[in-house]
């Protein structure tokens, strides 16, 4: 039988912390069988990825080619300082893409080819789907001199707003960012096997406690207007709520409860209107949707723990509201921890204070 290794063991021998491990097995970085919620991993396979490691380092140990020394991201324009730092290539002419652009802000062609292999000549699309009218066909006639130019289509907007370092993003990328946030939110709670009740002081086991899941959306998703506007325009993101209630002992008197949540925040009424957002989401914004989580915790009785992505990220002030930065007080609930995520940057922000929290570091994607 072919040797196995915990993701302790593979650790010790790597002479890493196990939460790298964790990382690399998520990534798929490294190959690992899951038996029940224990992952296993064979030796071959650990070894073939520390000798993969070994191949790119002797690479990078070498000189850099010099075109790559010279190449910048065909979106953002920043330098590509090694082969590491490729997302990957313009379908069209080949320029690279840096792994931010590629990876964060889902970037596959650089501005110029934005759409052109997927999008016949004679009718142009938005990133919704939406044919753009303001695209000119392939045989259109230049306009005449001191016509009006046509109008920018979201896709432009986008790609523009971009290559200036913004977190734009296009109605269809914020459906794509929602769907990844929710799905990584219950990958990382799938490899946590304890977790604390601040309240009781209980440990909660995840492979024996009782668990109820939830995929609700925001209240705002129920009001007939913004009902109208997703109507009208079907590929708008929900600003979804996955939930999970975790409760030892009865459901009517548990022992140790917990309820971990992970929220999408975007302005759908943005989205709906241009087909784009680029604007980090304010605390005036930030405000309703905290005072929403603290019913909720008190309506169950339980402390919860919050984990807020947006797609554009979080202005200053609405991030000093969480952490308590420039001597402003942090936001504060007996029942509530939250945690800010802004999916542009990869970026996480936490009260440091609050110690609560500290033990929930795996879940909300604040691991060392």
């Amino acid at each position: 039988m072919p040797p196995y290794l915990t993701v302790e063991e593979a650790a010790e021998r790597l002479g890493v912390d196990y939460k790298t491990i964790y990382r690399l097995i998520r990534s798929g970085e490294i190959p690992a069988g899951k038996i029940g919620r224990v992952y296993r991993i064979l030796e071959s396979d650990l070894d073939a990825y520390f000798q993969k490691q070994k191949d790119v380092t002797a690479r990078q140990a070498g000189r850099m080619p010099k075109a790559l020394a010279e190449s910048r991201c065909a979106s953002c324009g920043s330098g590509i300082i090694s082969v590491l730092s490729v997302g990957g290539t313009c379908p069209e002419c080949g320029r690279e893409i840096c792994m931010a652009c590629w990876s964060i802000r889902k970037v596959r062609s650089c501005p110029e080819h934005l759409r052109a292999a997927t999008t016949p000549p004679t009718e142009r699309v938005d990133d919704a789907g939406v044919p753009d009218a303001g695209a000119p066909a392939a045989d259109a006639k230049p306009p005449a001199p001191g016509a009006e130019a046509p109008a920018e289509s979201p896709a432009q907007a986008v790609a523009r707003l971009q290559a200036e370092g913004r977190p734009a993003i296009s109605a269809a990328g914020a459906v794509q960012a929602e769907d990844d946030f929710i799905r990584a939110f219950a990958r990382r709670l799938d490899l946590v096997d304890e977790l604390p009740d601040p309240l009781s002081g209980q440990t909660i086991n995840l492979r024996r406690t009782r668990v109820r899941y939830e995929l609700t959306t925001a209240e705002a998703m129920k009001k007939p207007a913004a009902s109208m506007r997703r109507a009208a325009m079907p590929h708008l993101p929900a600003n979804r709520i996955s939930r999970f209630i975790l409760r030892s002992g009865g459901w009517s008197r548990p022992k140790a409860c917990v309820v971990l949540e992970a929220q999408f925040v975007c302005r759908l009424h943005v989205l709906a209107a241009r087909g784009y957002d680029a604007d980090p989401i304010t605390d005036a914004e930030l405000t309703p949707i905290l005072n929403a989580i603290a019913d909720r915790a008190a309506k169950a009785e339980c402390f919860c723990v919050a984990l807020l992505g947006s797609p554009t990220g979080w202005t200053p002030p609405a991030a000093a509201m969480i952490a308590g930065r420039g001597g402003v007080s942090p936001f504060s609930e007996r029942l509530v921890g939250v945690a800010l995520h802004d999916l542009h940057a990869d970026v996480v922000t936490i009260d440091e204070s609050d110690e609560r929290l500290r033990a929930f570091a795996q879940v909300i994607g604040q691991e060392d």
